[in-house]
C-alpha cells in the first residue's frame, strides 16, 4: 500500500514487488544501476509513482 503525502504517492520495494512480480533484489539492482529512481529513507527505498511508471514503461 503506497504512502500518500498530499498528492505524492510513494511505494516501498515490497509494494512494487507485489505489483510487478519482480523480486525485491531485482528492484534493488535496478535502483543501483540507475534504471529506477528511488530515495532511501531510513532502511527503506521509496519510489515516487511517476518514477515507478517510468521504470515499468522501460
Amino acid at each position: 500500500m503506497p504512502i500518500e503525502v498530499g498528492d505524492l504517492k510513494l511505494y516501498d520495494l515490497d509494494d512494487i514487488s507485489k505489483i510487478t512480480g519482480l523480486h525485491v533484489r531485482t528492484l534493488r539492482s535496478a535502483i543501483h544501476a540507475g534504471k529506477m529512481k528511488a530515495r532511501k529513507v531510513g532502511k527503506k527505498f521509496l519510489v515516487k509513482e511517476e518514477d515507478l511508471q517510468a521504470f515499468l514503461a522501460g
